[in-house]
């Protein structure tokens, strides 16, 4: 029986479609971005004058990047933007010369896709698998490259092979978005690092903002879960247990998030903190068949990975984070004797010279290490710290919300959605 499932904003949501909205592309004019119609344009252009606008498109357009004023340029063709606007979407930020990366639509309906939605209940019950039976981490570490999409983890669901996979039984449609035009906005999303969130790097996505709804449909294909033909052994695929699973997830993702943040002590986190807090508290006050979850963009790997089971295992932590390992930095090198060397293995190991840290005689540091293939030797990348815990990813990716404080958007983080399954 296929069930209804209706999607409700928490925070902004970008599922990107691989297209950029250019310099060229768009006039921002104060909270709002003007999105041109360059057909529109071509059009109107008196025919004696495109080559000429082609070719100074040709030389002051690289990269995506414009040399100089849209606007003024297409003035030199006597030609008035504001006749040649597509469509307008309301800004959060200050653009400046930036690229916007654009939401998946089909022609100009926007929408999230079911592989996306299905994608974050596939992470949820394979969280649910291991942390029921905490014995199947030790099953599955042997084939563990990146935590995420590795054959022994998949084999959980999957058994022998693809066809066999449990989530077969498993339907999602695309979620259609029920106010495309006044649920889309652009907005700023800052990089901000753990240790130091104020050298932040904006960039600018078309979002869903919050309070968005849509819908679309799921169902179990109970017959084909029955049938045998698919691996049902490690989880049974039901409603409950799949929303139980979800909810499972996103509080361990809350309860992450919430130490982290708080253990760097800055307050440009201060408004994402609230967030999660609030957060906490929806999780903790669902009713039957709803489910809170993040997707698309600015998850991190936090959410989309088994990150938050599999660090528990010290070696498979050290594993996922590319031969990461402890070094005591004991001697000098001979080549150059400013720099540390460590000597506890076969090979010397260096400090990478893009390292921003670096150890002192004696110290002993966790480090990220790869060997270099002009000296054979290993270099080293500290790994940042913060109380002693390894902080995996070290930046978090945060959006302009609907809330402004003191004159400036709060930043929170993107993708939680509220769903209701029935």
């Amino acid at each position: 029986m296929t069930g209804n499932l209706s999607i409700t904003g928490m925070s902004p949501v970008h599922v990107g479609s691989g297209k950029v909205y250019s310099q060229l592309d768009y006039i921002a004019e104060g909270q709002t971005v003007h999105v041109l119609d360059f057909d529109s344009i071509l059009a109107e252009l008196n025919p004696s004058s495109i080559d000429d606008l082609t070719r100074e498109i040709e030389e002051n357009f690289k990269g995506n990047i414009w040399k100089g004023n849209v606007s003024e340029f297409l003035g030199r063709y006597k030609l008035e933007w504001k006749k040649h606007v597509e469509h307008t979407i309301p800004l959060r930020g200050t653009i400046g010369d930036n690229e916007i990366r654009r939401f998946i639509k089909t022609g100009n309906e926007i929408y999230i896709p079911g592989s996306s939605i299905k994608g974050a209940i596939r992470t949820a019950i394979l969280s649910s698998i291991l942390n029921a039976a905490p014995q199947r981490v030790q099953q599955v570490k042997g084939g563990i490259v990146n935590y995420f999409n590795d054959r022994e983890v998949n084999r959980l669901l999957q058994g022998r092979g693809a066809q066999d996979d449990l989530l077969r039984a498993l339907q999602v449609s695309d979620c259609i978005v029920d106010d495309p035009t006044g649920s889309t906005t652009i907005t700023a999303v800052d990089i901000l690092h753990l240790r130091k969130p104020q050298d932040s790097i904006p960039m600018f996505y078309e979002v869903l903002k919050e309070h968005f709804s849509g819908h679309g449909s799921i169902k179990i294909d109970a017959p084909l879960v029955a049938s045998g033909n698919v691996n049902a052994g490690a989880f049974k695929l039901s409603k409950d247990n799949v929303i139980k699973a979800l909810n499972d997830f996103s509080h361990e993702i809350v309860k992450h998030e919430l130490e982290t943040l708080a253990s760097t002590g800055f307050p440009a986190f201060k408004p994402a903190i609230g967030f999660y807090l609030e957060l906490d508290k929806q999780l903790k006050g669902l009713q039957q068949g709803e489910f809170i979850a993040r997707l698309g963009m600015g998850s991190s790997s936090i959410a989309v990975t088994l990150y938050l089971v599999l660090r528990r295992d010290r070696d498979i932590l050290e594993k996922i984070l590319h031969r990461a390992g402890y070094f005591t930095f004991n001697e000098r090198d001979s080549r150059n004797p400013d720099e540390i060397i460590s000597q506890d293995g076969r090979d010397p190991v260096l400090i990478n010279r893009s390292a921003k840290q670096r150890p002192k005689l004696g110290e002993t540091w966790y480090c990220k290490i790869k060997r270099d293939r002009n000296r054979h030797l290993v270099l080293a990348t500290p790994i940042e710290r913060i109380n002693d815990d390894i902080i995996h990813p070290v930046t978090r990716k945060l959006a302009a919300s609907a809330k402004a404080s003191s004159g400036n958007w709060d930043m929170v983080p993107m993708g939680w959605v509220r769903g209701k399954w029935t």
